[in-house]
């Protein structure tokens, strides 16, 4: 009689953990992926305040204009670089946020290329702040 006691006890919380682990396995929401289309705009309009913050903190009078715009596009660039490896529910988006990356990151090259006072720079640099301008647009 003590052996069918502890045989019923024994199948009864056998039962009880399995209804409990199916339960909490239920509770768990199915996660689907991590899109960034709504974070994209605020990420994006965070790198260009901090680029701005940069930039307004030259002095009028300092020499170090390359050394800035350089530091102002790698701060932007390492504020939107992430954007570059999510996943977008909307490919337009993912499209014009690559896009708006690849500028940036050519927009570097420029910079390193010529010098920041010399016609070139200013012709291939108001080609890139075209492009910026036009991409912040379509965003």
């Amino acid at each position: 009689m003590r052996k069918s006691i502890m045989s019923k006890i024994f199948v009864i919380l056998t039962c009880f953990g399995l209804i409990v682990t199916f339960a909490a396995c239920s509770g768990q929401k199915e996660s689907g992926p991590d899109y960034a289309d709504d974070e994209a705009m605020s990420v994006i309009s965070q790198g260009l305040e901090k680029r701005f913050a940069i930039v307004d903190q030259q002095d009028s009078d300092d020499n170090s204009g390359a050394k800035t715009v350089r530091e102002a596009v790698n701060t932007e660039l390492n504020t939107d670089k992430p954007l570059k490896d999510r996943q977008y529910e909307n490919s337009k988006l993912q499209e014009q946020v690559i896009g708006y990356i690849n500028v940036l990151e050519e927009s570097l090259g420029v910079i390193d290329k010529y010098s920041y006072e010399s016609t070139e720079y200013v012709e291939n640099g108001q080609k890139f702040m075209t492009r910026e301008h036009r991409f912040s647009k379509l965003l």
